[in-house]
Order: C-alpha cells, then sequence, then structure tokens
C-alpha cells in the first residue's frame, strides 16, 4: 500500500483462486525433486507412451543417455524402478486417492 492509497474495489474483486492443473502440479514436483530439464524430457514422453527409441529419436540423445537419466531420477525420487519413479511421482503426489491406502 502507498501511503494514503488503498486499491480500488473492482482491482480487489478481480483476484481468481484455482486449482490448479495437474501439469503444473507435475512441473511442481519434478523441481521439488531437483530433476533436470533433460530428465523432465524423458519423464514426459515415456508418460505418453514412447519407447525408448522415440525418446532418444525425439531427445536426440543416445539410448544409453535416456537409461542414466532414468538410472538418476530413481535416486533423486527415492525409488527402486522407473514404474515406481512414475507413479510416485505423478500418481501418489498429485492423485493420492488413485495410489490406495
Amino acid at each position: 500500500m502507498v501511503l494514503g492509497w488503498t486499491a480500488p474495489a473492482e482491482l480487489l474483486r478481480m483476484i481468481v483462486i484455482r486449482s490448479s492443473p495437474p501439469e503444473d502440479l507435475a512441473q511442481l514436483n519434478v523441481a521439488a525433486f531437483c530433476l533436470g530439464s533433460r530428465d523432465e524430457a524423458v519423464i514426459r514422453l515415456v508418460l505418453r507412451g514412447r519407447a525408448t527409441k522415440q525418446v532418444t529419436d525425439a531427445l536426440l540423445i543416445a539410448e544409453n543417455t535416456v537409461h542414466r537419466h532414468r538410472g538418476n531420477d530413481f535416486g533423486k525420487v527415492g525409488v527402486r524402478s522407473w514404474q515406481e519413479s512414475l507413479k510416485h511421482l505423478f500418481v501418489e503426489l498429485l492423485l493420492p486417492g488413485l495410489a490406495g491406502p
């Protein structure tokens, strides 16, 4: 607030609070685990059902690099497999009701 000035009521009525879409929450989860932009790109392609070869073609990286990104992600997220990593990042953290008790 500037001394002696208050915001007009019209401005205060323009604030909208809404739930964040899953894509935004997924991005926050990726950032929370300090996953890099390449890690995120690999994760996004895998979540879209792309095979390793398709990921390598899309990102112009070697197959071993894809496997290395996957392995690095396990340690950062605290899981032992790619499936556990995806489940933790995108099901348990985003949709806890679907993950089960």
